[in-house]
């Protein structure tokens, strides 16, 4: 299993149940009572498409997601790893499986495992304790940070490697040093950010407008502290804006968004629920309601052939209303050069339509990072003169 240029592959999102143990109040999962499980059946014919797709390259990334996936137990895992393992053989097939899991239920057994199958692992914490657990709570309501990070040592007793997303509210805002200290003390330098979103189950998140200049500032205090530090931080929003504001040539960009999505391949990430419908764009269109998409289902595995996708009607009005959209962040926004029109869940769940430009969360995601970044090198332009 190859698991080099990561962000590059194919990625297929599988839900192997949409059931979470947690219950974090600004999670977007709209099922996530919902204890029922994939079965091998439809699996298998899920696995047999992707490995038999002239869409789809020769390394894919299996994504395990749409639910807490180690709220099953191993014995699923084992049994569906095989089954995979399998028809690789059979259609000559690289792959590579990922988890994004809330790391409470992490334990040596889990670790054994996660270990013999090389799985990619993301891990969701949100800094310290009193940031963390005022959001990611369990179902009686309790904080979970302590199982959280009881979950962290013992992936790294056991080396394991993780990335770690943190989702930054308006809270995480004042206490960049704070958060900055906490993932240096612990070792966690693979990070992303995920500014709090209006999604699925969470209508509002609390990263109003008014907090834009905050966010700005918070981005340049961790640049700052990155630099000061001897820690090799690689935060994901950070990395990408420098490599964006720093290039001298961002035509790679705009002639990969100047591209219609067919011929782009808008299949870099493909999502399967538990009864084998399959969405496109994003994983967070599973399960979500939406009259104008159907609910973005664009196949049924069952009745449906992955290399069909473009022929349904609905995938052709998701595709125009996509491509409409980024139409009007380029003719609209400044920062289109460093984006190029991303994030179609977030134009959905923000405004109920796929066709229009900018979001909340592009402005916190994208335009606050490159503002962040412009003002850092502007600082340190006028300290050396």
């Amino acid at each position: 299993m190859n698991k080099n240029n990561f962000e590059n592959v194919y990625t297929a999102v599988i839900q192997p149940s949409p059931f979470c143990n947690l219950a974090c109040t600004y999670c977007y999962l709209p099922n996530r009572n919902n204890k029922a499980k994939m079965r091998m059946e439809t699996l298998e014919r899920v696995i047999q498409q992707l490995f038999t797709s002239k869409l789809v390259p020769e390394q894919i990334n299996i994504n395990w997601h749409a639910g807490e996936p180690l709220a099953l137990p191993i014995a699923y895992y084992q049994e569906a790893f095989e089954l995979i393992k399998k028809l690789a053989k059979k259609y000559n097939k690289k792959y590579f499986y990922s988890m994004q899991t809330n790391g409470t239920i992490i334990n040596t057994s889990w670790c054994d495992f996660i270990k013999s199958n090389e799985i990619v692992l993301g891990v969701s914490i949100d800094g310290p304790d009193f940031l963390h657990d005022k959001y990611r709570i369990n179902r009686k309501g309790a904080a979970t940070h302590a199982l959280t990070m009881k979950g962290i040592k013992i992936l790294q007793e056991n080396n394991i490697p993780i990335s770690v997303i943190s989702v930054l509210t308006k809270e995480s805002l004042d206490y960049a040093d704070q958060i900055f200290d906490f993932f240096s003390t612990h070792k966690l330098y693979s990070l992303a950010f995920n500014p709090e979103e209006s999604e699925g189950t969470n209508p509002q998140s609390s990263l109003t407008e008014e907090f834009y200049y905050k966010f700005k500032d918070f981005i340049i205090q961790f640049i700052r502290r990155i630099e000061l530090s001897d820690s090799r931080f690689n935060i994901r929003e950070i990395q990408q804006g420098f490599l964006s504001v720093l290039s001298k040539d961002r035509s790679y960009v705009l002639d990969y968004h100047n591209k219609t999505l067919v011929e782009k391949n808008l299949l870099p990430i493909l999502t399967f629920d538990i009864d084998g419908n399959f969405y496109p764009l994003a994983p967070e269109f599973a399960g979500n309601k939406s009259k104008k998409y159907q609910d973005f289902i664009v196949g049924n595995i069952y009745e449906n052939m992955i290399d069909d996708i473009y022929e349904n009607k609905n995938m052709k009005n998701i595709i125009l209303d996509v491509e409409s959209g980024v139409v009007r962040c380029k003719n609209e926004c400044a920062y289109f050069e460093f984006c190029g029109g991303d994030f179609p869940s977030n134009k959905f769940f923000e405004h109920g339509t796929l066709d229009v430009a900018e979001t909340s969360h592009c402005r916190f995601r994208k335009k606050a990072v490159i503002d962040a970044i412009h003002q850092y090198l502007q600082d340190t332009l006028n300290k050396n003169i």
